[in-house]
């Protein structure tokens, strides 16, 4: 059985499928690693993106499920010479083994795209229990002083090599949780997942570390006068945080550039486009909307960027936790905002004003931005829009790689030159988010047919001859000409267009019925994939679907749900949920809303609606969870959707076990009570990069 492709899943053990060929024909590195192996007894198969190493094993032997297992990180191009070291010391030893197929493959894995948990994981050494202290001792040996990016999922053998390792499954059965859920010898479950932090279970001795952790302390400083007080984001290239100068008391934006992720082709990696940022504000040293600079340095391996602070938040996380900006504004002359508008400072044609200013002054400083996007525009106390993150802004024509799908021009994603008018391009795919709350349509291959569903998005949100100039507003900065693009930007700076319907710029028409005709298409697609779920395990290098609201039939079932007039649905949810109710990984999986059993609990008593359902499942006390506050996998999912099973189970008049959800949910809310107060401490931090210092928004995984 192959191993799972979902995330956090490729550091289990491959086991190949009949259909897995040699690699004789691949360039590179599975040629070096067969040359390595002349006269060995030991087998190389190549399985998607890895080249798996299999060592014979006496009868008795077969490795186990879960255990200690070894990762050592590197650089795309010193993966070659790397092999040619590792793979003597582990023919030494009775292990498996995975190497990513070539450079390429781990470029991929190191730029964090997929899976931050994936960056650095060049080699998977699956050791057994007795050889992995001895086993990574040595690789440290051999590999001290090579670079290689952190592994956020691993502690480090020693702070000079790039030699980690972590308790995790070594073989899974399906690319759900489930199948990565781990099993102690008492019995105790617990998830087996890589993430972005470290995780130990607690039937597990750390085999390289004798003592005790610490007891829990603050953040560190870095640079020793910048003191961590808040998390924005996380990111496999570095984690932006709040800080204050212990010095002067300004509350200051510390960047972090992690040492050697998100490498490009050109050996730039975060620390790159972080000091090429800093060359950028450097140009714009006292440009009214950008951050001002405090300081550059080195903490560690990792670099820094300290910055002024420009607000407490983001375009984005304004839209989403206020709803969108006023379309009302936009009809007004320039200085003459609505009441609600001036009210609320969150009207659209003040924004776009403000933000072509900004523009302006930085187009005048040689700089084109290059990433205008609602999280990179961060709104002032006083509502005033400042521009964020310049890591991949041209400066005079220099600027590293990089691009977000549908908010930067295609040209600039191919990595041809840019020009200001690119930025105006951005900046209507940004004002249109600000109006709908919704991110730009990008799933055609053809960035014209994705621009026409954009605006037809936006006319559905925003009809009616009221929203004309708004909607012109969009079209204008969005269009393919970059000189029409200059002149409906011009025409914003100084004055809002008229009504006339001359001055238009033609949008798409939407056909009647063309959103009924949308519904009836997905709708049918889904039911089609219906009759497919759940189908367990992978096969044939393809994952397999899951059970879970993220990722199988409960989410398809539930919002299936939401149809049942549409042909088909009744008896393909019908049929779903039997399935689902009596498939063998159901009691495997842990009491998680959107990737356990809980959210699957949901569905399940939420199709009793429909004839020849089954009966709703009676309450489950699931597997371990994350003891956090997260929707996804932790306590304030469980306890959400308890509470959801709870209210249904009292319409239908089940009291018994009503109550029994309640108790339940009362349970995990305790518990973070609990963790808030500080009774329940997180693991130490290793260093002032790793801190958890309060990312505390978000819904998914936040407050």
């Amino acid at each position: 059985m192959p191993a799972p492709t979902g995330a956090g899943t490729d550091d289990v053990r491959t086991v190949p499928s009949p259909g897995a060929v040699e690699p004789g024909g691949n360039q590179g590195i599975g040629q070096r690693i067969e040359l390595l192996l002349a006269g060995c007894e030991r087998r190389l198969v190549m399985d998607g993106q890895w080249l798996c190493l299999f060592a014979p094993r006496p009868l008795g032997s077969e490795i186990p499920d879960h255990g200690w297992k070894l990762h050592i990180s590197a650089r795309p191009n010193d993966l070659s010479p790397l092999v040619d070291l590792v793979v003597p010391v582990l023919l030494r030893y009775l292990c498996d083994a995975k190497f990513a197929r070539d450079a390429g493959v781990l470029g991929a894995m190191n730029s964090g795209d997929r899976d931050p948990a994936l960056v650095g994981k060049a080699i998977t050494v699956y050791p057994r229990a007795e050889d992995v202290r001895a086993l990574g001792g040595e690789l440290a040996d051999l590999l001290s002083g090579r670079p290689g990016p952190r592994v956020l999922s691993d502690r480090r053998i020693r702070p000079d090599a790039p030699v980690y390792y972590r308790y995790g499954p070594f073989r899974a059965t399906g690319a759900d949780d489930a199948a990565l859920t781990m099993t102690g010898p008492d019995g105790v479950r617990f998830p087996g997942r890589a993430g972005t932090r470290y995780r130990q279970p607690p039937w597990a001795a750390d085999p390289f570390r004798s003592a005790a952790p610490a007891p829990d302390r603050p953040a560190r400083l870095i640079g020793g006068r910048y003191r961590l007080t808040a998390g924005i984001t996380r990111s496999a290239h570095g984690d932006v945080y709040r800080a204050v100068d212990r010095a002067t008391r300004e509350h200051l934006i510390v960047k972090q550039a992690r040492a050697h992720a998100g490498e490009d082709a050109h050996g730039v990696d975060a620390r790159g486009r972080l000091r090429h940022e800093h060359a950028v504000l450097a140009a714009l040293t006292g440009v009214d909307g950008v951050p001002q600079i405090r300081e550059h340095l080195r903490h560690g391996d990792d670099e820094f960027l300290v910055t002024t602070d420009c607000g407490p938040r983001d375009l984005r996380r304004d839209v989403l936790a206020h709803g969108p900006f006023q379309p009302g504004a936009a009809l007004s002359p320039a200085g003459s905002e609505p009441a609600d508008a001036i009210a609320t400072g969150r009207g659209i044609a003040e924004l776009a004003r403000r933000l072509l200013a900004v523009l302006d002054s930085v187009h005048t400083r040689g700089v084109v931005v290059g990433d205008l996007k609602p999280s990179n525009v961060v709104l002032g106390d006083d509502g005033a829009a400042h521009l964020v993150d310049f890591g991949i802004s041209a400066l005079h024509g220099d600027r590293p790689t990089g691009a977000t799908p549908g908010y930067s021009m295609p040209a600039y994603r191919a990595g041809r030159p840019t020009g200001p008018a690119d930025d105006l391009y951005a900046l209507g795919a940004t004002l249109y988010f600000a109006l709908t709350g919704m991110d730009p349509v990008v799933v055609d291959s053809d960035d014209d047919v994705n621009r026409d569903r954009t605006l037809l998005c936006l006319a559905a949100v925003l009809p009616g001859a009221e929203h004309r100039p708004v909607r012109e507003l969009v079209a204008g900065l969005t269009h393919p000409d970059p000189a029409q693009r200059a002149a409906h930007g011009q025409r914003w700076r100084t004055q809002a267009p008229a009504l006339a319907p001359e001055r238009g710029i033609p949008l798409p028409r939407i056909a009647p019925g063309i959103l009924d005709d949308l519904i009836a298409h997905t709708v049918a697609s889904c039911v089609s994939a219906a009759a497919q779920l759940p189908t367990g395990a992978a096969r044939d290098g393809q994952p397999g679907f899951g059970l879970t609201l993220y990722d199988g039939a409960a989410g398809v079932g539930l919002e299936l749900l939401h149809h049942t007039e549409q042909p088909g649905v009744p008896r393909a949810v019908a049929d779903l949920a039997h399935r689902t109710a009596l498939h063998p990984q159901l009691g495997a999986l842990s009491d998680a809303l959107h990737i356990g059993r809980t959210g699957v609990d949901l569905f399940l008593d939420s199709a009793t609606v429909l004839n020849d359902a089954p009966a709703p499942l009676p309450p489950h006390r699931g597997l371990s969870h994350d003891r956090t506050g997260d929707q996804i996998s932790g306590s304030a999912g469980v306890g959400t959707g308890l509470l959801a099973l709870a209210r249904r189970a009292r319409t239908a008049g089940r009291e018994e076990e009503a109550r029994a959800r309640l108790a339940a949910a009362e349970e995990c809310a305790h518990g973070l009570l609990a963790a808030r107060a500080g009774r329940e401490r997180a693991e130490p931090r290793s260093s002032a990069a790793d801190s958890e210092a309060a990312f505390t928004l978000g819904f998914a995984h936040g407050r």
